[in-house]
Order: C-alpha cells, then sequence, then structure tokens
C-alpha cells in the first residue's frame, strides 16, 4: 500500500481475518490513546526556547515477542528513509500531527509490494508546532533500518508496535581480511522503558546484535512455522 504525500484520502485495507481485523482495530484505538496522552505531553513552538525539547515522561510498555511482531506484521523490510512530511489529521477524536515517511526497500524479507512505501509515524512540525510522541518509531533520513509494518484500522501503514518494531543498522568496522563490513541490528532509540517479558525472549533480545543475514533468517523462520499453523 502506498500514501502519496498531501493526499486527502488513504487506501482502506481489509484483511479477511476477523482475528486480525480486531487485533488492528485494537491496535489503532491504541495509538490514538498513546497520542492523545504523550503527544499532548510535549507539544512546542519551534524557535522558543524548548525547541528541540525531549518527552521527559518515560515511555513504560511490555515488549513484543519476535512472533508477535511477524504475526501482526504484513511486510518485514529493511529499507532506508528518503522523504518524509508532516501534516495534521483526525486521530483518537482530535487532530494530531503525524508524519508520513518514503522508504525505498532494499530487502523484502517478509511479504511482497513495491519498491517503495510510505509509513506513517504519530508526531512531527507543522507551520512551527511539534508534537512529541514518546515510544514512537524514529525513521531518521538516511538511515537504513529493519522495520516491521502493518495497516491499522484506516489503511495507512505503521511501525508494528512503534518503536518496538524498530532496529536502526550500525555499520560494523572494517575487517582486517578485506572483507565487507557488517550490518547488525540494534535497539531503537525511542524506547525508554521495557517491562521484562514472563514467557519467552522479547524481539529485540532475539535481535539486536544479529546481523541483517542472521536476523532475515530468524524472522522468515518464524513466519513459516506461523504459515504452517494455519488453517488449510
Amino acid at each position: 500500500m502506498q500514501v502519496a504525500p498531501g493526499s486527502a484520502a488513504v487506501a482502506v485495507y481489509s484483511p479477511t481475518d476477523r482475528r486480525e481485523r480486531c487485533y488492528r482495530a485494537r491496535m489503532f484505538r491504541r495509538l490514538s490513546l498513546c497520542c492523545l496522552l504523550a503527544g499532548a505531553a510535549l507539544v512546542v513552538e519551534l524557535g522558543s526556547p524548548l525547541d528541540g525539547a525531549r518527552e521527559a515522561a518515560a515511555t513504560v510498555s511490555v515488549a513484543h515477542s519476535l512472533e508477535e511482531l511477524v504475526r501482526h506484521s504484513t511486510r518485514v523490510v529493511i529499507a532506508t528513509a528518503k522523504e518524509r512530511t508532516s501534516r495534521w489529521e483526525e486521530i483518537g477524536g482530535g487532530k494530531r500531527i503525524v508524519t508520513y515517511t518514503r522508504l525505498a526497500i532494499a530487502v523484502d524479507i517478509v511479504g511482497t509490494s513495491t519498491p517503495e512505501l510510505w509509513v506513517r509515524t504519530l508526531g512531527g512540525a507543522v507551520d512551527g508546532i511539534g508534537q512529541v510522541v514518546a515510544g514512537e518509531a524514529s525513521l531518521v533520513l538516511g538511515e537504513r533500518s529493519l522495520a516491521f509494518l502493518t495497516p491499522v484500522e484506516d489503511g495507512a501503514l505503521h511501525v508494528m508496535g512503534m518503536a518496538d518494531g524498530h532496529f536502526p543498522l550500525l555499520l560494523g568496522p572494517a575487517a582486517d581480511d578485506g572483507k565487507p563490513r557488517v550490518e547488525r541490528l540494534r535497539r531503537s532509540p525511542a524506547i525508554a522503558t521495557v517491562l521484562e517479558r514472563k514467557r519467552g525472549p522479547s524481539a529485540a533480545v532475539t535481535l539486536v546484535g544479529k546481523t541483517t543475514s542472521e536476523a532475515t533468517g530468524l524472522i522468515q523462520k518464524v513466519a513459516s512455522e506461523l504459515a504452517a499453523k494455519k488453517p488449510r
């Protein structure tokens, strides 16, 4: 799915699976509530003494497992953020700033579609007014990352689990034997506080520090196992 910047409408995604539809509805309400609580917590006028301030209150959440991220993502990609635009939209019963970022897809790990797509995140800056949403994924222009993506109820693509489903890539040092430098996954800097899972490791514990090749193998293995469990 693509969302063109400045478009008046977003194409509606209609999943056939009822449980998935209900889950995405819950996710949309969760994102709306997050925008109401966290987004409203820090609204600054750019150029003021508070310009550049960050949200002081920590984001506390229960980390997703790798299986949960894969199960609820329609696409998992390695991509570079190329362009972004922010605007006001109606979310959670009020006007909120959202940002659409164009991703150039380098690797499709799960799912296939167009070579680029637009992803919506909460927060941004419009006409000198900025909103910061604690715990939201931060898609930095020019930065490569691995991201778990899924549509919410209104059809827009977002990062599954917000910052929990976003892993910036860090290019390692040059090897002495002349081999190519290796990219490894790192934790999203937007995650402040994460409660430990009671059952199994979190996706971050599983993926952070892995090479892109290793992470791809782990993710595709989980996707294959989930596909095998689906009724035929």
